[in-house]
């Protein structure tokens, strides 16, 4: 089974990406292959409204803008499974992942009746990384938000699902001042919470490229 790892962090071996590597240690543990990819290692734009997906004359189900997502992007159309992550920026995914998303959805949006995706099955698990409490981030909507982009993957490929860890430990406090919350507590938090977040990745990942159909 291959299995591509999306991080849309621009910060590497930190909160977002570490959850990520978990995910892919738990999914190389069942047999996967797994490689990761950083996207803002790349140079690329979201959708720029060609609509060259959807021209009769055209039989694949990747974007087609010539860049250097396309490679990326036409890996995830010969994989089984993808593992995305994002820390959360002004109540949305960061831009680089924004932008992947726009050119990795819209190839396999139809405009008929008929699915027009030769793309059957594709797993997908979004792990989402963020400051906030959850209880904050959810009364500001972003249930719905990791709701919402759960129903467009499983609408394009098949069964998905995500990971929210919340209040995360994101800089040295002592060199930034941080008044909105409790910084010490955030310091042992990192320490004895988030172990435990890194094995519910892992075994996320594993559960990922089991022979279930569905792992939520």
């Amino acid at each position: 089974m291959k299995v591509i790892a999306i991080n849309g962090s621009p910060r590497k071996q930190w909160n977002t990406h570490m959850l990520i590597e978990h995910a892919m240690n738990g999914a190389q543990s069942s047999g996967a292959d797994v490689e990761l990819h950083n996207l803002y290692d790349y140079n690329y734009k979201g959708c720029v409204s060609c609509f060259s997906c959807k021209t009769s004359y055209n039989s694949v189900d990747y974007c087609m803008l010539e860049d250097e997502l396309m490679p990326l992007l036409k890996k995830i159309y010969e994989c089984d499974a993808i593992i995305l992550g994002s820390p959360m920026y002004l109540d949305s995914v960061t831009g680089e992942m924004r932008s992947f998303l726009e050119r990795l959805w819209y190839p396999y949006m139809s405009y008929t009746t008929e699915k027009n995706s030769s793309k059957e099955k594709l797993k997908s698990l979004f792990i989402y990384t963020m400051n906030r409490s959850l209880d904050a981030a959810y009364d500001d909507g972003y249930k719905e938000i990791f709701d919402r982009n759960k129903r467009r993957f499983e609408r394009a490929f098949g069964s998905s699902d995500y990971f929210v860890v919340p209040e995360t430990y994101q800089w040295d406090y002592n060199i930034y001042p941080c008044t909105k919350f409790n910084a010490s507590e955030r310091i042992v938090r990192r320490k004895e919470i988030f172990p435990m977040e890194c094995q519910k990745a892992y075994d996320m990942g594993k559960l990922l490229v089991s022979n279930n159909e569905q792992f939520s």
